[in-house]
């Protein structure tokens, strides 16, 4: 029995436990081409109210700052923020003495004012003709009109619900 308990407790000595109020989502230098819809972090206490800071001042200075306050551990967004570099953390109205904000940050991107960008193309059912099954043109969004057409069926891509991230996908078979 004891040489057991020696190895769970080596074991348990080399795992990491979630810090409180850790991020979980969005992931710390994240990039999205809109506002994220969805925060979520590790819990703080027991029976806390969170409070969500948002900024593009590292510092949260109060008259940058947007602040919601909820008693889950998740957060689904319904603002629009502006492209740029964005910070947040999480704090709790009860916190633990030993407890330090952690600040993560996330960037929104405007590929659109990208001078140099030559095709961007989004695997979904408004870019896509038909919006599912074989494709036969897929629309580039970059303002250069790169739009992609395919005419013979049997080297026609295939858009698929739900495969990366819960997020359409261009299936290509390797053989054509």
């Amino acid at each position: 029995m004891r040489f057991s308990l020696s190895i769970l407790l080596l074991y348990l000595s080399g795992y990491i436990f979630p810090q409180a109020g850790s991020s979980i989502l969005p992931k710390n230098n994240t990039h999205f081409l809109v506002s994220p819809k969805y925060f979520e972090w590790n819990q703080i206490g027991t029976n806390n109210e969170y409070i969500l800071s948002i900024s593009q001042d590292s510092l949260f200075s109060l008259g940058q700052t947007s602040t919601i306050n909820t008693m889950n551990t998740y957060l689904n967004f319904q603002d629009t923020l502006t492209s740029g570099k964005w910070y947040w953390k999480i704090d709790a109205v009860n916190t633990p003495v030993d407890y330090v904000s952690v600040i993560n940050n996330f960037e929104i991107v405007d590929f659109s004012s990208l001078s140099s960008l030559k095709l961007w193309l989004v695997p979904d059912s408004i870019n896509c003709t038909p919006p599912n099954g074989p494709l036969s043109s897929w629309v580039d969004i970059s303002n250069q009109s790169n739009n992609l057409f395919q005419n013979t069926a049997t080297r026609k891509p295939i858009l698929e619900d739900s495969i990366i991230n819960n997020l359409p996908a261009v299936y290509f078979d390797g053989n054509d």
